[in-house]
């Protein structure tokens, strides 16, 4: 499975209607609290993933000259260490 947020998007969005055509299909008796919560915490997870992932990306792999001048200063102390 790719990681870019877009799949991520898709992947989540899959599983989701995966599980909520199941537990449509089937009377609130006879749906258990797990999969309610289940469904839940999807529905959470792939709002906020496209989000996560950007944040990430930016923050390990900076934008912009900035990013590039910190990269290498970084690599520069690194080396300096050793």
């Amino acid at each position: 499975m790719s990681t870019t947020p877009e799949n991520q998007h898709w992947y989540w969005q899959d599983r989701h209607d995966t599980l909520e055509a199941i537990l449509s299909g089937r009377s609130v008796a006879d749906v258990g609290i797990e999969e309610k919560n289940e469904l839940l915490r999807i529905q959470d997870f792939k709002q906020y993933i496209t989000d996560i992932l950007a944040w990430v990306s930016d923050t390990l792999m900076p934008r912009g000259m900035d990013g590039v001048s910190a990269t290498i200063q970084l690599l520069e102390d690194r080396v300096s260490l050793e």
